[in-house]
């Protein structure tokens, strides 16, 4: 008898089917998990039972999550979820409880510093955890607290499979402070090199290692991004991509875009590593273009055209239009974007805003989050927005929409002035 977990992250209804029945479950805002264990695993037989494995999943705009995912006939449509079960075990959904360490990990892993998680795994006893925790447990103690965990070749590109060794020896040592920030950058660039030298025949000890590291990659027919997301530098690579033409419609203009969709990722960056393979980014933006994780989205979907595709060319034309904005303003011009087109699960989205949220945090997103909410509900109620009410539940696109499209235009009107006041 296995055991089966439901997680639940993102913002829509899920109708799963079987024969005649169609229980429906609605899911929370993303990123805040509702976990339904523990529920036991019939094994396949001739009732029909077929339990199906294959890789899904998506939260918004920023981070999708990949699992196992056994279901019986599933019909899934917007916004994807993770879960884990069969129909038989449907009525015991009622059996529901929190993991802590989950929760927490979620949290740690998108901050880049896992300090707390082992805060409170040193608290925990193993002897009254569920199964859920018990295995994130181990899990991350093969990850992190110097249990060997196995590697096992990820391409047939040696080259690929040495970076990628490379990034996670200095994520681990990142993401738990084992060495500090500057100690492990240096550790990063040192191993780099050596894997250049030994395995690039152009490697030039005097150029930029990570620009050349993207070449060798190239040359093995690899795509990839080497980009700076801080706290950490990340790594992205991919064996197969194909670009798509998107018309995509913002506030104040219609913009065409070409979008890089990766069709193989071999690695998804430091949160998705920091998570323990929970959670990582699915796409950014670049001066150049878009690079989206397309396995990840339903391309007719909300999730995708307003969450992600209008989220991320708000980007694209601010990086055009007001080169050197601050990341904290990039990303608050892109969530009133996404605002500003939002349908009928506004309300969840704001309230991700609001739980997710600082205004004195390192993280770009926090900030922009708790400017989004704040600013919103001023603009709605002409007053300040309250720490500890719900104040969305019946807020709908007709109010939410014009307020946020007012808020971007001033925005706008604010930077446009700056940029001649600077102006030679």
């Amino acid at each position: 008898m296995g055991i089966l977990h439901i997680y639940l992250f993102v913002k829509i209804i899920i109708p799963l089917y079987a024969d005649n029945r169609q229980p429906s479950i609605e899911c929370l805002p993303s990123n805040q998990a509702i976990i339904f264990s523990v529920l036991p695993a019939p094994q396949p037989n001739a009732d029909n039972q077929e339990i199906i494995t294959f890789n899904m999943l998506s939260l918004n705009s920023d981070y999708l999550l990949s699992a196992r995912i056994g279901v019986l006939r599933p019909y899934i449509t917007g916004t994807c979820v993770a879960l884990i079960f069969t129909v038989t075990g449907l009525g015991q959904l009622q059996a529901a409880t929190e993991s802590a360490l989950l929760l927490q990990l979620q949290t740690s892993a998108l901050r880049g510093d896992l300090r707390p998680v082992e805060q409170l795994i040193e608290s925990l006893d193993e002897a009254t955890l569920d199964e859920l925790s018990l295995t994130l447990l181990h899990q991350y103690q093969a990850r992190f607290s110097g249990l060997a965990e196995v590697r096992r070749p990820i391409s047939e590109i040696p080259m690929a499979n040495q970076t990628i060794a490379i990034y996670q020896d200095y994520w681990r040592s990142a993401l738990t402070h084992s060495l500090s920030p500057d100690e492990a950058e240096q550790y990063l660039q040192i191993e780099l090199r050596e894997l250049l030298r030994k395995d690039y025949p152009a490697y030039q000890p005097g150029n930029d290692v990570f620009f050349q590291l993207q070449q060798a990659l190239a040359v093995q027919s690899l795509g990839s991004s080497l980009a700076d997301t801080p706290p950490w530098r990340d790594l992205y690579i991919w064996s197969r991509h194909h670009n798509r033409i998107f018309e995509v419609e913002l506030t104040d203009m219609v913009e065409e875009v070409e979008v890089t969709m990766i069709d193989q990722p071999l690695v998804q960056g430091w949160q998705h590593f920091a998570s323990l393979d929970l959670t990582a980014t699915s796409g950014w933006a670049t001066a150049s273009g878009l690079y989206c994780l397309c396995w990840s989205y339903d391309l007719d979907s909300e999730a995708f055209r307003v969450n992600w595709l209008k989220h991320e060319t708000r980007h694209l034309v601010d990086f055009r239009e007001f080169p050197g904005l601050p990341e904290a303003a990039m990303e608050y011009r892109a969530k009133l974007t996404e605002l500003a087109f939002a349908g009928n699960q506004v309300s969840s989205l704001l309230r991700h805003f609001a739980n997710n949220g600082s205004d004195d945090s390192p993280s770009a997103h926090a900030v922009a989050n708790y400017r989004v909410s704040h600013n919103i509900y001023h603009e709605i109620f002409q007053q300040e927005m309250p720490q500890h009410l719900d104040p969305w539940q019946l807020l709908g696109p007709d109010r939410v929409g014009p307020a946020a499209f007012r808020l971007l235009q001033r925005d706008t009107a604010k930077l446009r002035e700056q940029a001649v006041a600077l102006a030679p």
